[in-house]
């Protein structure tokens, strides 16, 4: 997972609006999913959202990384 930035010229002025969003592969490509979209964020909340994406990827690696339970 990763922050994505899409930036959009409004009202005179540069909008930056952010998401969350995954790789995952369909056969032989490789596409990007939106998963949750943030809208306009400052720099602390963006930087409190690397944190909790570092996190949930590091918990997830833990997870699936055990080969001592049930597949």
């Amino acid at each position: 997972m990763f922050l994505r930035k899409t930036s959009r010229f409004k009202d005179g002025k540069v909008h930056d609006y952010w998401s969350v969003a995954e790789n995952s592969r369909t056969g032989r490509r490789v596409v990007q999913r939106q998963l949750l979209d943030l809208g306009e964020i400052d720099e602390d909340r963006q930087n409190a959202w690397l944190n909790a994406i570092s996190e949930l990827d590091s918990l997830w690696l833990m997870d699936h990384g055990r080969r001592d339970g049930p597949l």
